[in-house]
C-alpha cells in the first residue's frame, strides 16, 4: 500500500509539473498579479486560450484518477469489511486525503512557478482550490450513484467546470463558482462539500449494488 501511494504521488507531481510547464510556454512568468483568487492564477492577464486549457487539465485528471476510483470502490464492496458503514468511512477518509493532497500540490506548483509572495493570499487560494477539487470530485460521485454510469456524471461535471469560467457576475456568488473569484474563503463551497458527502453516504447505504455500475 505504501509503495503504491508513493508511486501515485510521484505520478501526480510529474503530471502537475508538466501542466505548469505547458502553460508557462504561453505565459510570461513575470506578469504582475497579486494572486488573491483562483481566477488570478487560472486566467492571468495576457494568458492565451491554450494556456488556460492546460491550466484546467488537473481538474479533469482528478475526475479520472480520484473520483472514478472512489466511485469504483464504492460500488465494488470489499468483503474484508464487516459492513458498508465501516467501508464508506474508510473510503471517505482515504479520498478526502487524496483530493486535498492533489489540490495542494497543484496550488503550490503554480504559486512557486509564478513567484507568488503574499502568504495569506496563497493560503486562501490553496484552501479554495481544495474546496473546488473536492466539490467537483464528490459531485461526480453523487451523479454517478444516480446515473449508475460514471461517464455521464463526468460529462456533467466537466460542463459545470467550464461554465463556471464564463459565469456572469450575478452567478459568481454561487458555491464552487465563488471559489474562483473571491479573495476570501468560500464558505458556501465548504458547506456544499458536507452536504454532498452526507448525500453520498445516505444513497450508498441504501442502494442496490447488483445494478449495472460502470
Amino acid at each position: 500500500m505504501m509503495k503504491r501511494n508513493v508511486v501515485m504521488i510521484c505520478r501526480w507531481i510529474v503530471e502537475l509539473a508538466l501542466v505548469v510547464y505547458l502553460k508557462g510556454i504561453y505565459l510570461d512568468r513575470n506578469v504582475k498579479t497579486d494572486f488573491s483568487s483562483i481566477q488570478d492564477i487560472l486566467f492571468v492577464e495576457e494568458a492565451q486560450v491554450l494556456a488556460m486549457i492546460f491550466w484546467l487539465l488537473p481538474f479533469l485528471i482528478s475526475l479520472i484518477e480520484i473520483a472514478f476510483t472512489f466511485y469504483h470502490q464504492l460500488v465494488h464492496f470489499d468483503f474484508r469489511y464487516k459492513g458498508r458503514t465501516q467501508y464508506i468511512n474508510r473510503l471517505t477518509l482515504e479520498y478526502t486525503g487524496k483530493a486535498i493532497l492533489y489540490a495542494v500540490l497543484f496550488s503550490c506548483g503554480q504559486l512557486i512557478y509564478f513567484h507568488a509572495s503574499d502568504l495569506k493570499s496563497c493560503l486562501v487560494v490553496t484552501v479554495n482550490l481544495c474546496l473546488v477539487f473536492y466539490n467537483l470530485n464528490v459531485m461526480a460521485v453523487v451523479l454517478s450513484l444516480v446515473f449508475t454510469k460514471y461517464i455521464y456524471a463526468m460529462l456533467v461535471v466537466v460542463a459545470v467546470l467550464f461554465s463556471i469560467t464564463f459565469f456572469p457576475p450575478l452567478l459568481q456568488c454561487l458555491p464552487i463558482a465563488c471559489s474562483f473569484y473571491t479573495e476570501g474563503i468560500d464558505i458556501g463551497a465548504g458547506l456544499l462539500v458536507i452536504c454532498m458527502m452526507v448525500l453520498i453516504r445516505k444513497v450508498y447505504l441504501h442502494m442496490d449494488l447488483r445494478g449495472d455500475f460502470t
